[in-house]
């Protein structure tokens, strides 16, 4: 599958009849829509029953042209145009005006998020990172990636730096935040090697600010 940007169909071999559409990654859209068309949460309700009807088997993902980024949206339409897109919901390219989805539609997209929650902005629930925790268990990473994980935590880029700061610039410091990490510390005791390694960080600090000044 062409990993670049182009106009593409996916035809009912039954029937002969299609969707039309673009995409900047052909082969990423392709895994979008047959993703959604096996929720049963796609946006064109007639393409959706024709593949409940038909079955995937029968629907085949076919590029027709290669563009540029900034002609897909005109070739786009020109084969709307030209060919019997039956199960494009929208008569013109790039434009969702006229087309609206049910109730039935919403319902399913909304069942098809919950528990998503990295598209939710929310924090991943401990049943999953306890999963997560089990499926990495006795993984063995290679001395270069832990060499490579250590310099980066120890001497990070400016860009990082700059990206980190921006990212913590009027965030207030929750109270139970800051409660929880000053009770877990108390009676806390650094092995030396700890004491070096935070001697070594304030040091690299102190340096990078002076270089800023």
């Amino acid at each position: 599958m062409l990993r670049c940007s182009g106009i593409y169909q996916i035809r009912n071999t039954t029937n002969d009849k299609c969707y039309v559409g673009s995409a900047v990654d052909l082969h990423a859209r392709w895994l979008k829509h047959r993703r959604e068309l096996r929720k049963n949460i796609h946006h064109s309700a007639k393409l959706q029953r024709a593949w409940d009807k038909y079955g995937e088997d029968k629907f085949s993902f076919e590029v027709l042209v290669t563009c540029t980024k900034s002609t897909l949206i005109f070739y786009e339409q020109q084969f709307i145009d030209q060919m019997p897109s039956q199960y494009n919901m929208a008569p013109i390219a790039g434009n969702c005006t006229g087309r609206k989805h049910s109730a039935a539609t919403r319902a399913k997209m909304s069942a098809a998020n919950i528990g998503n929650t990295r598209a939710l902005g929310l924090k991943r629930p401990p049943e999953f990172r306890e999963q997560a925790r089990i499926r990495n268990t006795g993984k063995i990473v290679s001395a270069e990636t832990c060499a490579r994980i250590s310099a980066g935590r120890k001497n990070p880029s400016a860009e990082t730096l700059a990206k980190f700061r921006a990212s913590r610039k009027g965030k207030p410091v929750v109270p139970e935040q800051a409660e929880k990490l000053r009770t877990q510390n108390i009676g806390r005791k650094h092995t030396p090697e700890a004491i070096a390694n935070m001697r070594e960080g304030r040091r690299l600090a102190k340096e990078r600010r002076q270089a800023c000044i």
